[in-house]
């Protein structure tokens, strides 16, 4: 399979940490140094997901010229849906159109989900009769957390990407993925009776850092050694990691030994943005565009889990990041 074109929805609201005024001043400061982040897209209150998918998809199809009929699997991967019953992929599967033979599947899965989207799409897509599927990731964190969490707040934008993948019989893809449910409680909802703003009522989502720093360290630096235990290094032109914080990515980073200048890095930009950091960030290469890059994709977090894999990427052929 190939990505044919990749399209994200972001917010057209931004909110900065520098003006978080809940947080000393001394220590916001030195946590946008440490995270890397400053500014944030944040989505109206009246805004859904499925408002940010329909508009990604219906750009990506109509950015790559491609009917809606053909389309023959559309994947979900959120943890952010409307609402949990019915799902909300089927809902975007009619607002654009697909026909209702589509096979419409919801993962939930935060920000390792666009790796492991691309493992399940390619298993489905050589099986069937159509030669193009929808990866549609992302999240609206903001809903998940509580207005004054120093840990979660600055760190979290909304956005949704689709990503148009088609049948391409000479790219191979070498995915290796790991899960271990452990510390699963390192990023999970805390259950309140309280919340007011978290998603469906559920609680807030907490995070600690060290346990997510940890598990980058020591589960998916040796698993991304040995995907790349037969690669010269020099011969991959971009490594694209999820997006999780300034700390977190350079320490992954200098623990293999990758050139600063091959990993792409957008938080400056969008902050973490759950399962559509890889494809907003990949949208921000043009590169990427004009010629057959190798390059590695790595999504980590939520699960524990984590996903990579490395491929010749042909030209995709068509990018766009827009605000809604």
């Amino acid at each position: 399979m190939k990505i044919t074109g990749i399209s994200t929805q972001i917010p057209r609201f931004v909110a900065y940490n520098h003006d978080i005024e809940w947080i000393p001043s001394q220590l916001k400061h030195r946590l946008i140094e440490v995270i890397g982040i400053d500014k944030r897209h944040i989505a109206a209150s009246h805004h859904k997901l499925s408002d940010f998918a329909v508009m990604a998809a219906k750009d990506v199809l109509t950015g790559t010229g491609i009917d809606p009929r053909q389309i023959g699997i559309i994947l979900l991967i959120t943890q952010t849906g409307d609402q949990q019953v019915p799902n909300t992929v089927v809902d975007i599967q009619t607002k654009l159109g697909l026909p209702n033979d589509t096979l419409s599947l919801e993962l939930n899965m935060g920000c390792s989900g666009f790796v492991h989207g691309l493992h399940i799409m390619e298993r489905l897509l050589k099986n069937d009769r159509q030669d193009h599927g929808l990866l549609i990731c992302g999240d609206l964190s903001s809903r998940l957390i509580h207005d004054k969490d120093s840990g979660t707040v600055p760190l979290f934008s909304d956005g949704v990407s689709a990503t148009l993948i088609s049948k391409q019989r000479d790219t191979e893809w070498n995915f290796k993925i790991g899960n271990n449910g452990q510390n699963r409680e390192a990023i999970s909802m805390l259950r309140t009776n309280d919340s007011v703003r978290a998603f469906e009522g559920s609680g807030y989502l907490k995070l600690d850092g060290h346990q997510i720093l940890n598990f980058g360290l020591k589960s998916v630096v040796p698993g991304i050694e040995q995907l790349l235990e037969n690669e010269i290094y020099p011969a991959i032109d971009y490594y694209f990691f999820h997006q999780a914080s300034k700390i977190i990515n350079n320490s992954i980073r200098n623990k293999l030994n990758i050139p600063e200048e091959k990993c792409p890095m957008t938080l400056d930009q969008f902050g973490n943005m759950s399962s559509a950091t890889i494809p907003i960030t990949m949208s921000t290469i043009p590169a990427l565009t004009e010629k057959e890059n190798r390059v590695m994709l790595c999504g980590f977090g939520t699960g524990l889990s984590w996903g990579a894999t490395v491929v010749n990427l042909p030209p995709i052929d068509y990018f766009r990041i827009c605000e809604f």
